[in-house]
């Protein structure tokens, strides 16, 4: 009798650091889209964005302290391992060839979803991996669900999360102003930021 495949999302960032928002999208994803489960992907080296403020290394340790006790949430180093900047086709092709028997969901903000056309290859990344749309702040479910229709009908899903204005950028500025920040990470990456004095604790 054959088995259905495995269901895997994938959910890439700078992580930097990671904070509870992050954690409640992919837990989020991995209920709402039934999928076995979600891998974050710290970025290595980014392709759009300023270098990260802390290094790969100490980014996987974080994501992995907020993802601990979470048995469906695991840390990828398919990014972090690689000389050279990635982009998110590149790591969806080395994932599929890897593990071909996967079903595999990308987890994108609809943000990133309006500006799809921009990404490298987008129609090829559509075709390895069915994208899991998240709403943010500025933007609602069926405003997630268009703008995704556009760039990939037939091969998105919305997934509706709780409302948490949380950002790396936020918390890193709570650091660096010594105000509180430790309620807005998993107390494992609260631990790890203050016991290595990051973003300059």
């Amino acid at each position: 009798m054959a088995t259905s495949a495995r269901k895997v999302g994938v959910y890439g960032g700078a992580f930097d650091p990671p904070h509870l928002g992050h954690v409640v999208v992919a837990a989020e994803a991995a209920w709402q889209l039934g999928l076995d489960e979600v891998r974050l992907v710290p970025v290595g080296i980014p392709v759009h964005r300023h270098a990260p403020h802390t290094d790969a290394a100490t980014r996987v340790e974080l994501v992995r302290g907020a993802v601990a006790g979470l048995p469906a949430l695991r840390v990828s180093t398919i990014e972090t391992d690689r000389p050279e900047p990635s982009f998110t086709i590149d790591t969806l092709r080395a994932l599929a060839a890897a593990e071909p028997e996967v079903e595999w969901t990308l987890i994108v903000g609809a943000d990133q979803v309006e500006v799809f056309d921009t990404w490298r290859e987008p129609q090829a990344i559509v075709e390895l991996a069915r994208l899991g749309v998240v709403a943010r702040a500025e933007t609602d479910d069926a405003e997630a669900a268009a703008a995704a229709r556009r760039h990939a009908p037939g091969r998105f899903d919305v997934i509706s999360i709780p409302r948490i204005d949380i950002s790396s950028t936020l918390i890193r500025a709570r650091i660096a102003a010594r105000t509180p920040f430790s309620h807005l990470v998993s107390p494992a990456v609260a631990r790890m930021i203050a016991d290595r004095g990051l973003y300059g604790r």
